[in-house]
């Protein structure tokens, strides 16, 4: 257990003291920072302290404590440093470069040696338990021209690695953090229905199983759960690729993640927090993360077995020539430190691009998979769309109905709901610029359709199970169109006055 004091706290901010050495400060800052719930880490090396906004939640100030006080692995050899350190070290190696070449040679040679110390160290540490790393490596290509006082050659050496070192760091952390940030789950407070019927807003991190919780249109519900009350349209297709809002009454199981278009649900809290299906596939990825591809073991591997063979190389090179600028030369063209530090680099560089495109992959496994794939099956429609809906054709079934008045009397009714075939019908009214025909007040009935009264006809429409069943509508005079735009893989909606059909609506999603 690292030690760790509280130096100051405020409500959502807190001062820590962390008495550990500069890798282990570092590292603990990083996992502070992945941490669900903290906003900002601000690090101050010279005091040994960290300050950190977070949330308030109790639970998150448990987790940072804890997080704190672990010890974090010695075992992570291939562990580097976080980007702000190795900005600095870039910073001071550029600094030291422009010392060689503008100061005098003691004071370069005093500068030189202190700014490849660490690299050295590296390298004789990893010597010293009979390791033949890249560390290594490293340590030769700096300490062999800096032994021979060519500090300027050294300083280009340890800036170019030093370099390296910070894209490789701030790579990894954007491609993280992005992936971490599209995981995160639920709202900051929620409202749960108590035994009195009284509603209390609770914070979402202190739901329980069990509890009932009330979700309103334009909220993303937060648990796993039975609908025990209420109807609505609910979109999932952050969850399951979905591309149209599906109903939900009493009954059926709604899941953590969805958003509510329209309507209101109580839902029966079955599975909360991490439990949840949105927090179980952000563990998932989480574990994908901290879990190396066995491309970038294989390439560590690889280009550690590569330093013997260097050393071999440049001891026959000094044997046949004796000479000391061709074992540089042997050193600086090695490509185990590339091996190493490219791989990582681009399997994490291609998980951030891909999350920036919408496209969540989950390991860097998967993206060695995905090297060997020549047919690719989709499970659902939805995956393949753009998830907004086109009306495609208008068919009157009224010869005192045509395209136009059917359109602007659906879209005058379905301006008053969010649902995204209403939408679609109201956004080719606008592009048509169809006058707008009053009407009495509009009933919604969730998962069915729309009605009102215009011109003191009764307007309805919705799905064929409304009008048809329901309703007692028939359409079967427009059976053989209904079927050809079924055939064509459309959505309809029927369109009905007072008892008879007046028109159907054909949508899809390109």
């Amino acid at each position: 257990m690292a030690c760790v004091e509280i130096v100051h706290e405020l409500d959502k901010r807190l001062r820590l003291r962390l008495l550990s050495d500069a890798d282990d400060f570092a590292q603990t800052e990083v996992a502070l920072r992945q941490l669900p719930g903290v906003a900002s880490v601000r690090a101050n090396r010279a005091c040994a302290s960290l300050t950190l906004a977070y949330d308030g939640q109790p639970e998150v100030r448990d987790a940072i404590l804890a997080t704190a006080r672990r010890t974090p692995s010695a075992a992570a050899d291939t562990w580097r440093p976080p980007p702000a350190a190795n900005a600095r070290r870039v910073t001071l190696a550029a600094g030291a470069i422009a010392a060689t070449l503008l100061l005098p040679a003691p004071l370069a040679a005093a500068i030189t040696w202190l700014n490849i110390a660490g690299v050295l160290a590296r390298g004789i540490l990893a010597a010293s338990r009979g390791k033949l790393k890249t560390d290594v490596l490293d340590a030769l290509a700096i300490g062999v021209p800096a032994a021979r006082q060519e500090y300027a050659t050294a300083s280009v050496t340890r800036f170019l690695l030093a370099l390296a070192e910070h894209i490789e760091a701030t790579t990894v952390q954007q491609s993280d953090e992005l992936l971490r940030s599209l995981l995160r789950q639920g709202p900051g407070d929620v409202w749960v229905e108590r035994h009195d019927g009284e509603l209390a807003r609770v914070p979402f991190m202190q739901l329980k199983g069990g509890e009932r919780v009330v979700i309103g249109a334009g909220e993303t519900i937060p648990v796993d759960g039975p609908v025990v009350a209420g109807d609505a349209y609910v979109d999932q297709s952050s969850v399951t690729g979905e591309s149209l809002p599906l109903p939900h009454a009493v009954g059926d199981q709604a899941l953590a993640g969805g958003v509510v278009t329209d309507g209101r649900l109580v839902v029966q809290a079955e599975r909360v927090g991490e439990a949840t299906t949105p927090g179980r596939i952000a563990r998932y990825i989480q574990e994908a993360l901290d879990r190396l591809a066995e491309i970038q073991t294989v390439s560590s591997v690889f280009a550690d077995r590569r330093v013997g063979i260097t050393l071999a190389t440049a001891a026959v090179v000094f044997a046949l020539t004796r000479d000391w600028r061709r074992i540089e030369s042997v050193f600086m063209v090695d490509y185990s430190c590339a091996v190493k530090l490219g791989t990582p680099i681009a399997i994490k560089s291609a998980m951030y691009r891909a999350a920036q495109e919408g496209c969540l992959v989950k390991s860097g496994t998967a993206i060695e998979t995905l090297a060997g794939v020549d047919t690719i099956v989709f499970d659902k429609t939805g995956t393949l769309t753009h998830n907004t809906l086109e009306v495609t054709d208008i068919c009157p079934l009224d010869p005192g109905i045509d395209e136009e008045r059917a359109a602007a009397m659906v879209a005058s009714l379905g301006e008053h709901t969010s649902h995204p075939i209403a939408r679609a019908v109201v956004g080719l009214a606008q592009q048509r610029r169809l006058a707008h025909i009053p009407h009495e007040a509009v009933n919604f009935i969730v998962g069915h359709g729309v009605e009102a009264n215009v011109d003191g006809r009764r307007i309805r429409f919705g799905s064929r199970h409304y009008l048809e069943d329901d309703e007692h509508i028939s359409f079967a005079d427009a059976r053989k169109t209904v079927r050809a735009l079924q055939e064509q893989g459309k959505s309809l909606l029927y369109v009905a006055a007072d008892e008879r059909p007046i028109a159907v609506f054909a949508l899809r999603d390109r």
